[in-house]
């Protein structure tokens, strides 16, 4: 599939940085999302398509890999490319690049395309697959890293679902899953270690006035991280599975 490429500039606000003047990981996504969106607005299948037609786009996963997170009040251009849709699935590229065409940030990302009334995966339209550039090309399912499953918890943190927590879909936004997996790593790690990869999949809704639980287990190496974080429901259902790679602040 040769996709239609999109992209957008942004500048860094302060409000979007962490304890060391860099972009966060969860306003990084929010540029993503937003992009995404973007697109399918200027293309004719957005907002407006969904509600007519009863479907919509959600994520089910991303592999965000950070080379170096852009600072406060640097500008930069976020692009994305639609790469490939495969029966009721889409999947987009992302890249972030600084003032001098130098790669800050590269993502994977994986999507289901929704029937909001009967709430299952509908095959991809050609509506939508030309409004992305879909080439007639046969479909294609890309392979994103699988996320390894925890086999002991090292830490439980709990959670209780906030009405901020929850987006125009009615359930909690993904980037919220990925605040609840940091927050439960200890402020002393946070403080001396930077976020370098994010692997997360998505798998149940979670809803307004909910209580979830975190279980993160983590392994360290000479220079490198690991946190597996399992986020589960009051129903014992798991939400979402997610890798978080850290490497020691320099």
């Amino acid at each position: 599939m040769a996709g239609k490429a999109f992209e957008k500039e942004y500048s860094v606000h302060i409000y979007e940085t962490g304890i060391d003047g860099m972009l966060r990981i969860d306003s990084l996504m929010h540029y993503f999302e937003e992009l995404a969106l973007l697109q399918s607005e200027a293309e004719g299948v957005g907002l407006e398509y969904y509600r007519k037609h009863g479907v919509i786009w959600m994520l089910h996963g991303f592999d965000i890999r950070l080379n170096q997170p852009p600072a406060f009040n640097e500008r930069i251009l976020v692009q994305t490319l639609p790469s490939s849709v495969y029966r009721f699935m889409g999947f987009r590229n992302y890249r972030v690049l600084d003032s001098e065409g130098c790669e800050l940030v590269t993502a994977q990302s994986s999507w289901i395309f929704l029937d909001t009334h009967r709430k299952r995966p509908l095959r991809v339209d050609e509506n939508m697959k030309k409004a992305y550039g879909h080439d007639g090309s046969p479909e294609e399912r890309l392979q994103i890293d699988a996320i390894a499953i925890p086999y002991r918890s090292d830490y439980l943190t709990r959670f209780r679902v906030l009405t901020s927590d929850i987006d125009i879909n009615q359930h909690v936004n993904n980037v919220v899953y990925v605040n609840w997996a940091i927050e439960s790593l200890p402020a002393s790690f946070q403080e001396s270690h930077r976020i370098v990869r994010l692997q997360v999949q998505w798998q149940k809704e979670t809803f307004a006035g909910s209580t979830i639980e975190v279980s993160t287990q983590i392994d360290t190496e000479s220079d490198h991280t690991l946190c597996l974080h399992t986020i589960t429901g009051i129903d014992q259902q798991v939400k979402c599975r997610l890798a978080t790679h850290w490497h020691p602040r320099v």
